[in-house]
């Protein structure tokens, strides 16, 4: 019996992203080894002005932002997240639902408040999404597409 939960324990820490709470690359790799199917939701995303959260508030708040962000993303997205690295996440359903409209609206934009100084940050995110495709494509091909599809959806400024 201790055997069987440290092995899944094991797995909880390899697979699992430890901030976010949410899968990480690795857990998204192992999902999807055998490609994507046609009908699979995949939207990247990533959040406006990171780099300027961090300089000016610190890392610490930058964590904090991230966390909010999957809280949010956990609340609202009716499939599986992942976050890939850094402000990167990757959100996932097996197929379209009536409601993802709304929640990919929900997790475009949402409030932060910094405790230590009351201060409200505006957090946005730019996404890229495939919605279905032709064929199973490979993860990594689907990846390069989507994030593709995000930048193109950032202004310079929001880099």
């Amino acid at each position: 019996m201790f055997l069987l939960l440290f092995t899944y324990y094991l797995y909880i820490q390899t697979t699992t992203d430890l901030l976010s709470k949410l899968g990480n690359r690795r857990a998204l790799t192992r999902r999807f080894k055998s490609g994507v199917k046609s009908e699979c939701v995949f939207v990247y995303m990533d959040i406006n002005n990171f780099k300027s959260i961090n300089d000016n508030y610190g890392h610490h708040v930058g964590d904090l932002v991230l966390v909010a962000l999957a809280q949010y993303i956990q609340r609202y997205w009716p499939g599986k997240a992942y976050r890939i690295g850094g402000d990167e996440f990757v959100l996932t359903l097996n197929k379209i639902v009536p409601e993802v409209s709304d929640s990919f609206t929900r997790l475009q934009r949402f409030s932060f408040s910094i405790k230590e100084t009351g201060e409200k940050l505006d957090v946005s995110v730019s996404s890229g999404i495939s919605l279905r495709r032709e064929r199973t494509i490979s993860l990594q091909a689907l990846l390069r597409d989507i994030d593709h599809k995000m930048y193109n959806n950032k202004t310079p400024k929001q880099n």
